[in-house]
């Protein structure tokens, strides 16, 4: 195979890439060593020894990761030299179409020859005695050996190289590029002094050989060789060779240099740009490799070339000379194609500015007088104080830790943790570093001596052991272990080492000094005398000031905030003073600009603060407080500050004024946008904060420098993603907590917040124009309009991303990291989706219409084109980057791609790929990872990114165009699109033919079905949308209904889906349009008809549900369903509002103005709607994590209140400290309605436990109300000052139990205001509310616990915890004194019973619900609702009791539902519960008809015999209960099982006798037969013979299936023939009925049931794989196809999709995917619409055509689905009491039944009829 190509081009630094230097991918043997060379200033690899074979070293070795170099390059450049005298050889490994070559290069060779087949021996006779390069041509030698390797068919590659004693090496290159000194590239280049050239230093040694003469040509010397045109290199080219062999360089060509005139470099190098382009052809990129067309100038045009050219250079020949020069030109003219493509110019962009610093090291240092150094992560940055231009040193691949340098000598040394590396600060290149041995290097300092280079360090070896290391040139002359600490070393005097080294660190401050010399070095040391205050003190930095030739002070700082000195002759300290007051990090000495003689001291404490001294100490100068803490400090004319926080700033003490050159972010960047209109960056990071940015120009240069104009700090939550506006100066932010706030960046304020989302903000986005905006997080998306308001939610799971495309027509979701949904702008309906096999990264348009970029994470990316019905694969590339790819881009004018990815690399491609195979591109390293690429969009012409780790913003200006666009930018023609080696063919349809009739083609990844027979009515499922309304209008007139322009403007999804507007057209005999359907969109699908079920759960007090006296309704609540019934309308209109969570409590305001729910969310929030529009008005948060005891509205509906109790067990300890709670604290807070502003918030006892609380509405005017505990009672009141304030009441006798419930009574003409109190015993306690005292206690007035105290005018109702209600009449309350109220408390009692205890109330005030609307009459009564799910209405006047409304218990599960209709009446909704209930409802009225109950026997399964109006029903206990749903009788059940295998268990006497519940029964429709499945796996068909007495025959079909059955379904195809059954163990078996006669009636048949017999036709078990393993399904259900006669469609809870079987073939014809796996599955009519119940609580609707999902609502949060029931049928029933002997067929609106626990919700499928208004 051959190995790839772009990495490889221009050139390969072997050394570099195969880490030689680490001795990584390397085997050595003998005395091969890495030292620095003198001469070079570089590392080498020196090689000695007497035999080569036994010292040394291969590239790549046995044990490295790599087996070969795969090297393609056909010129090897050596940098060398080797000892004069000395014997040296090396040896190339070449690998040829799999076969292995060896040449061997060596001075001890006498001349070129073959030493075996595939090895050869070439000898070296010019040696390399200084430092040379040596370039081998190595195809001209391979000749030798392998005749036809100029074949652009030969697989060639250099496997690996060895190099041997005596020589040392600098560095192997490999280039299919023949370079000469002019042109090599920098990476090359030896370093030159000034003055000098290169062969006045160095050698250039060129060999190449002849095959026609054998002779091996060398050229070397310290004179120029023939100038070379190095060819233009392309990615397309394998390599680049000459045509014949190099036998133009025999001779060495003699050139008389001229001077060359100021400014005629330029003009010539752009000549010869020109020239050299004349030789390429870009343009044609369709020529293949095997038909190159070459282009090789004529003699007289190459004469007449070479002769400008050299003029222009400056070089003149003479005739014989130029004759020469011709013939070899001639010769060695390269092979360039035609069709190859390169980025222009090259490089296209170039670094402006890179803004970051990395704070918290010592790596900020001066250098020269206005200049600094400081490192951004592992680049190294040379940056101007004062004009900000910046010089970029690359090169490290580690962060750089600490920088010192020394100006003078152009010498800079950085440190990583373990090595050191040096710098020029001229050529601004790496010239060489240094493995230091230590794991972590802790300081380092360097001087000259002596013209040396010294360098001292100080690290931790591995044992974490300080130790100090001296390092002389490359020598290391001593290296010494320390028992001490050591922060910071260096030296005392810098022009005298002998002076020694100072270190300071933990407790101690030494000297250290070098002893002897050679191999006898050490270092001596010394400690200071430090007495107490060595103690705890950790000394961080010091300062040197010089007092004469011999003398130093030594300024010392530590944590203590004091100031050491000591005197370096001594070595003992002199002086202590106390200058901080917290600890110093850092201090140094600055000279006066305008008075050398002045020396100022500047000391930097932890706190940010700085101060500058006289040397003295005797003034403090100047005082400054920095926003953190200073920890690098540097001095030139400047004092520079490198801060923790990642800033860098300048102090002037002249001027006293602090400037700031560097702000970054001090945690990792998490993102960054351009704002096009406000020309500002925008960024985002994890430091918790947003930060605009302003572009500066540099003066008098076209860099491009960041300045921060403003930061938003969000402190209370993470900010996680940030759009800008493209025309408005507005941007928008998502937070960690859901909200999402729109910024105004011209005014940097908040302009807006939505509350759209309840948890992380994965992503913001804006419409081209500013139309949209989206916010989304994982479970929903939200598009808000230019107001900011919410014009969709879309509802989704596991949302991976989505976004606006650039022209504004789309949007996309990916709510998996497979599939890719596009929602057309115009209704927000999907209109097409993109099912990947590979997992997609993410999603990119561009401003080419229908155009879209995907990035897998396969390291792929793909180009899509949207056509109106499809998305298409048109192009698809691979290995874009080493590993991940990050990040994409793509310029505005769709011109060029910007890709980074885990190599570190930022890639820029043509947006067409050009350049063949391996397409084109320019590569650009930051010595990191960089991230989110984006492009100006402007005529700035600029690149930004963020690099992952320095925290660093990059800018780039580039030199091509990106925002207008090209006048030549080619676009994907059909000639390009036929291109055999790019042109896909995933497009190519595939047909695959399965049965007779009916055929599968594939395109791309869509399955399409079509019928073979091309009759009408089959083919409109293929025709486009505009013919088939074409062939509509042509067959129907649709033309006089509406018109037909409108409907072929709607938008089309797909041809899959042109069958709805057929669906929806019912035609009268005269083929005219009757009714047509309201056309509905994705998402729109289904409508809430009616919800059934109420909340009855817990107990008093409870708020379970209210009732609105003033506009007469009731409101209840169940799961996240508000219901608003009103009952006074014929039939009950209700008002069904979803929310997003369960619902815990309502509440009414006594004015009847607005009504609240609270939800069952971390916050407990409280929604307020207004009781007439029923909108929502306002919603209030708790600020802490809380469960929500009680709410109540006080009496002058102004105030709520609220009880809750903290959760803050999962907060930390400090954080509790803060908020001063505990866990599980009760607070009481006290809201104000209109505003939604919490006034005031008070902690009620943690002693006691909490009960109930009531707002005080017998004294009017007072916010007063009472805290009832169980063993305690609080009167609180809100006082004028809105603080809250208690009293506690005198309570004191323990014998009446606990306290339940409170109430309020007034008394003697309001004079006497009291609390009513009841107990657990019975007992009620009456207080007054003045005083608090205790009045008295009436004892024992129910013998059971009290419950709820109510009190309706002069009544006073009990409740208790059994079923019994009392009622006290108190008689006149304005003349009753306390006495007499006790006294009436304790007789008169009426007693009314209920069906179960009561759990809730409702006051009913002055109304009678009993009466009309407009007749409402006076009365005394109360709303109760009952244990069992009964509302009772009691009243008080008549003594009587009446059932309004019913439910299941909220405890128990509704296992089954249907729908019968009724021509003339409503029609019915029957339910079963695990309650042991049976209900039937009337869905006009919501009433519950009757109930069929069987006491501790749960219905399992049933279903109806609609022609004798009856419910089948099967039990748990095995048996079939048969009910009559019109008269509501019951006529008996039966045992369906065999009692003969019943007794043998028995006999056996096995206790754990089986589960004898029936599964599963199916009636058959139109006879009077059932099919009943148990749990032993019997089948069984029923008979009913008659009614009056009831008489069934049984008879067993299908003995012990196999397992236990769990669903039956009946085929609509051959209802009287096939069914199918799913057993427990996953298997669906399908079986047919043998006919007994052909020519009887089917019906008749099925009356003989001990006649019948059935087959099996299919049985297949379901499985599933997930994660690579089997998986066993359990449970599944499966459903007959209505739209295809021979498959039926299986759903587990396991799997997440549908699989579709056909059972006649025994194959699986497909499969749909599905969102989450799902529980039920139901049909319409037609079948074209598959309904979904999940585990999650989810219904979905899907198209079973497509796969395409219509709709997604939720029921209920943590609500099962348990059964689905759809409706839409036109069925034909004979009206009752009617003298008409006709049947009329009836048309109901289509719905579904959806049951979920105790609920059951109604749903409309679609919309009303058009002009039937009256719809359910």
């Amino acid at each position: 195979m051959k190995p790839n190509l772009y990495w490889q081009n221009p050139f390969v630094d072997v050394f570099k890439h195969f880490k030689v230097h680490d001795m990584k991918n390397v085997e050595k043997k003998g005395r091969v060593a890495v030292a620095m060379d003198k001469d070079i200033s570089r590392k080498i690899l020196k090689i000695e020894g007497q035999v080569s074979t036994q010292n040394n070293i291969t590239i790549p070795g046995q044990s490295a990761e790599i087996s070969s170099l795969q090297l393609i390059g056909n010129y090897i450049y050596i940098q060398m030299q080797v000892p004069a005298g000395s014997v040296f050889a090396f040896h190339i490994i070449y690998s040829v179409n799999n076969q292995r070559y060896k040449i061997s290069f060596s001075n001890f060779y006498k001349q070129v020859k073959k030493s075996a087949d595939k090895e050869l021996q070439v000898n070296f006779s010019e040696v390399p005695n200084k430092w040379a390069i040596v370039c081998i041509d190595s195809k001209s030698y391979l000749q030798v050996l392998v005749p036809n390797i100029a074949d652009a068919n030969i697989d060639y590659n250099v496997r690996s190289i060895q190099l041997c004693a005596n020589a040392k090496y600098k560095g192997i290159f490999t280039s299919n590029n023949l370079y000469n000194v002019e042109s090599m590239p920098k990476e090359m280049h030896l370093i030159l002094p000034k003055n000098e050239t290169f062969y006045d230093r160095y050698q250039w040694i060129f060999i190449t050989h002849s095959i026609q003469t054998n002779e091996n040509n060398q050229r070397q010397a310290n004179t120029r060789p023939p100038r070379l045109e190095p060819p233009k290199q392309t990615e397309s080219q394998k390599y680049i060779a000459p045509e014949k062999s190099k036998e133009n360089l025999k001779s060495i060509l003699k050139k008389k240099v001229q001077i060359v005139e100021p400014g005629q470099e330029e003009q010539n190098q752009q000549d010869q740009e020109e020239h050299d382009e004349e030789h390429v052809d870009s343009d044609n990129e369709n020529s293949s490799f095997e038909d190159v067309n070459l282009k090789i100038p004529s003699q007289n045009g190459l004469k007449s070339s070479l002769k400008n050219k050299n003029k222009d250079k400056g070089i003149n020949y003479d005739e014989q000379e130029l004759e020469d020069l011709q013939e070899q030109e001639k010769e060695s003219v390269p092979i360039v194609y035609e069709n190859c493509f390169q980025l222009q110019p090259t490089p296209i962009m170039r670094l402006s500015h890179i803004h970051g610093y990395c704070g918290g090291k010592r790596n900020v240092c001066s250098f020269g007088s206005g200049s600094i150094l400081y490192s951004s992560g592992s680049v190294l940055i040379m940056q101007d104080v004062k004009t900000r231009e910046q010089k970029y040193m690359f090169g490290q691949n580690s962060e750089i830790q600490q920088v010192v340098a020394s100006s003078k000598d152009k010498l800079i040394i950085t440190t990583d943790s373990t090595q050191i590396s040096f710098w020029n600060s001229d050529t601004l290149q790496r010239t060489g570093f240094y493995y230091t041995g230590y794991q972590q290097i802790l300081s380092v300092d360097i001087t000259y001596y002596k013209k040396e280079l010294y360098v001292a360090l100080a690290g931790l070896d591995n044992a974490k052991r300080p130790g100090i290391m001296i390092i002389k040139g490359d020598q290391v002359i001593v290296k010494n272990l320390s028992n001490f600490d050591i922060v910071k070393l260096g030296f005392i005097d810098k022009k005298d080492i002998s002076k020694g080294l100072i270190s300071v660190g933990k407790e101690n401050i030494r000297f250290w000094w070098i002893k002897g010399k050679g191999q006898e070095t050490v270092l001596a040391q010394h400690s200071a005398y430090l007495g107490e205050h060595a103690r705890d003190n950790v000394f961080s930095d010091f300062a040197i000031a010089q007092t004469d030739q011999k003398s130093f002070k030594i300024l010392v700082v530590g944590n203590t905030g004091n100031l050491y000195i000591l005197d370096s002759v001594e070595k003992e300290m002199i002086g202590v003073f106390m200058i901080h007051e917290e600890p110093i990090k850092c201090i140094g000495l600055h000279n006066d600009s305008q008075d050398a003689s002045k020396q100022y001291v500047i000391t930097c404490g932890s706190n940010g603060k700085i101060k500058v001294w006289k040397m003295d100490f005797s003034e403090l100068i100047l005082e400054a407080k920095l926003d953190s803490q200073v920890c690098s400090l540097s001095i030139n004319d400047y004092i520079v500050c490198g801060c923790l926080n990642g800033t860098i700033g300048a102090l002037s003490i002249e001027k006293k004024k602090f400037t700031i050159i560097i702000r970054s972010h001090n945690d990792k960047i998490i993102d960054l946008k351009y704002h096009k209109s406000a020309r500002k960056l925008i960024t985002i990071s994890q430091d918790f904060s947003i930060r605009i940015w302003d572009l500066m120009k540099l003066k008098g240069s076209n860099n491009i420098f960041f300045q921060q104009v403003y930061e938003f700090r969000c402190l209370d939550e993470q900010v996680t993603c940030v759009q800008p506006y493209h025309n408005r100066d507005k941007f928008v932010c998502g937070f960690e907590s859901g909200a999402v706030r729109i910024f105004d960046i011209r005014n940097y304020t908040v302009a807006c917040e939505l509350e759209l989302h309840k948890s992380r903000i994965l992503k913001v986005d804006v419409s081209r124009f500013d139309k949209y905006g989206m916010s989304a997080d994982s479970q929903k998306i939200a598009i808000f309009n230019e107001q900011f308001q919410c014009v969709k939610e879309i509802e989704i799971k596991n949302l991976v991303s989505t976004g606006f495309d650039v022209v504004g027509d789309y949007f996309y979701i990916m709510s998996d990291s497979y599939c890719v949904k596009i929602h057309s702008m115009n209704n927000f309906e999907q209109k097409l989706a993109l099912n990947s096999l590979e997992e997609i990264k993410d999603v990119k348009f561009t401003t080419r219409k229908d155009e879209m970029i995907v990035y897998t994470k396969r390291q792929k990316i793909k180009k899509y084109k949207i056509v109106p019905d499809e998305i298409k694969l048109f192009r698809e590339y691979s290995n874009i980057h080493k590993g991940q790819i990050n990040n994409v881009a793509i310029s505005y004018n769709a011109s060029y791609i910007f890709t980074t990815g885990e190599d570190q690399l930022l890639k820029i491609w043509d947006y067409h790929f050009r350049g063949g195979v391996s397409p084109a591109f320019q590569a650009y390293n930051c010595g990191e990872f960089v991230e989110g690429v984006i492009t100006s969009d402007d005529e700035l012409n600029l690149v930004f990114a963020f690099g992952q780790s320095s925290k660093s913003l990059y800018c780039w200006k580039f030199q091509g165009e990106l925002f207008k666009e090209l006048e030549n930018n080619p676009l994907e023609d059909e000639n390009e699109q036929n291109n055999p080696e790019t042109q896909l063919k995933t497009n190519e349809p595939e047909e695959k033919v399965l049965f007779s009739n009916l055929s599968v083609r594939r395109e791309g990844n869509n399955y399409i079905e079509e019928l073979k027979n091309n009759n009408e009515d089959q083919s409109l499922l293929s025709k486009p949308i505009r013919g088939l309304y074409d062939d509509l209008q042509q067959k129907f007139n649709l033309g006089d209904v509406y018109d037909l322009k409108e409907i072929q403007k709607a938008p089309i999804f797909n041809t899959a889906q042109n069958y709805q507007y057929d669906m929806n057209l019912n035609l009268n005999e005269n083929g005219r349009q009757e009714r047509l359907f309201e056309e509905r969109r994705p998402g729109q699908y289904l409508d809430i008809n009616c919800v059934i079920g109420f909340n009855t759960k817990g107990g008093i007090p409870q708020e379970k549900f209210i009732w609105n006296q003033k506009n007469r309704y009731l409101v209840t609540f169940v799961n996240n369903f508000l219901v608003v019934s009103h009952m006074q309308s014929p039939s009950r209109d209700q008002k069904v509002t979803q929310l997003e969570y369960p619902i815990s409590k309502i509440e009414i305001s006594p004015n009847c103005r607005y009504y609240v729910a609270t939800l069952q969310n971390k916050a407990s929030s409280i929604k307020v709607y207004d009781s007439n529009s029923h909108a929502q008005i306002k919603e209030l948060y708790h600020p802490q994590e809380c469960n929500l005891l009680s709410i109540q509205i006080s009496p002058c509906s102004n105030y709520l209140l609220s009880v809750i109790q903290l959760l803050v067990a999962s907060q930390t300890e400090e954080k509790k400290e803060q908020q001063n709670v505990k866990n599980g604290a009760q607070l009481i807070n006290i809201w104000e309605l209109a505003s939604g502003r919490l006034v005031s918030s008070s902690t009620i006892d943690e002693n006691d436990t909490f009960v109930c609380t009531k707002w005080n509405n017998v004294t009017l005017g007072a916010l007063e109300f009472a805290v009832v505990y169980k063993n305690g009672l609080q009167f609180w009141r809100l006082n004028s000052r809105m603080s809250l304030e208690y009293q506690q009441a005198d309570f004191t006798n323990k014998n009446t139990g606990n306290l339940v419930s409170l109430n309020y009574l007034s008394i003697q003409n309001n004079q006497k205001h009291l609390a009513l109190i009841g107990t657990s015993s019975g007992c009620i306690v009456i207080f007054d509310l003045r005083s608090g005292c205790m009045l008295c206690m009436c004892q024992g007035v129910i013998n059971q616990g009290i419950s709820e105290l109510i009190v309706i005018k002069n009544n006073l109702i009990i409740l208790s915890n059994t079923v019994n209600v009392y009622q006290f009449n108190l008689g006149d309350l304005n003349t009753m004194d306390i006495q007499k109220l006790a006294t009436n408390v304790s007789q008169n009692s009426q007693v009314y019973t209920l069906d179960s205890y009561p759990i809730a109330y409702s006051s009913m005030g002055d109304d009678d619900i009993r009466q009309g609307l407009d007749q409402p009459i006076a009365m005394a009564g109360i709303m109760l609702l009952s244990k069992c799910g009964l509302m009772w209405l009691v009243d008080f006047e008549d003594n009587a009791t009446l059932r309004i409304s019913s439910t299941h218990q909220s405890d128990k599960l509704i296992r089954s539902c249907r729908y019968v209709p009724r021509v003339g009446y409503n029609g019915l909704i029957i339910s079963s519960s695990n309650d042991y209930t049976i209900k039937i409802w009337e869905l006009d009225s919501i009433e519950e008809k009757t109930e069929f109950y069987a006491p501790k026997k749960e219905c399992i399964c049933m279903d109806t015999m609609d022609e004798l109006n009856i419910l089948v029903c099967g039990y748990n206990d095995g048996y079939v209960r048969f009910y009559n749903y019109i008269n509501y009788e019951n006529y008996g059940a039966s045992f369906i099982h065999d009692q003969g295998e019943i007794k043998k268990l028995n006999k056996k006497g096995d206790s754990n006798l089986p589960n004898l519940s029936i599964n599963a029964l199916r009636a058959l429709p139109q006879t009077k037969n059932v099919i009943v499945a148990n749990s032993l796996g019997d089948i069984y068909i029923l008979y009913v013979e008659k009614l009056q007495p009831f008489l069934i025959q049984i008879n067993k079909i299908a003995d012990n299936i196999g397992f236990a059955s769990d669903f039956m379904d009946i085929s609509v195809h051959d209802p009287l023939s096939l069914w199918l059954v799913t057993t427990q163990d996953s298997k669906i078996q399908v079986w047919s009925r043998k006919c007994l006669k052909r020519k009887q009636n089917p019906v008749e048949e099925l009356m003989k049931i001990y006649e019948l017999e059935y087959y099996l036709i299919d049985n297949y078990k379901l499985q599933t794989y997930k994660n690579k393993q089997l998986n066993q399904v359990q449970f599944c259900q499966a459903l007959f196809s209505k739209q295809e006669k021979d498959e039926y469609l299986v759903i587990s809870p396991l799997i997440d999709f549908i699989q579709i079987r056909n059972y006649r073939e025994h194959i699986n014809v497909r499969q749909i995917a599905l969102v989450s796996p799902p529980k039920k599955i139901a049909l319409n009519e037609k079948g074209d619409i598959i309904f979904l119940g999940h585990q999650d609580g989810y219904l979905s609707l899907y198209d079973a055509h497509n796969g395409i999902e219509l709709d997604r609502r939720r029921i209920g949060e943590k609500q099962e689905i348990s059964d689905l029931f759809v409706f839409d049928q036109q069925q034909k029933i004979k009206k009752e009491n009617s003298s008409l002997s006709q049947e009329e067929q009836i048309n109901e609106a289509p719905f579904i039944l959806v049951s979920s626990n105790n609920q059951i919700t109604v749903f409309n499928l679609f919309s009303a009829p058009l002009g039937d208004p009256s719809t359910i």
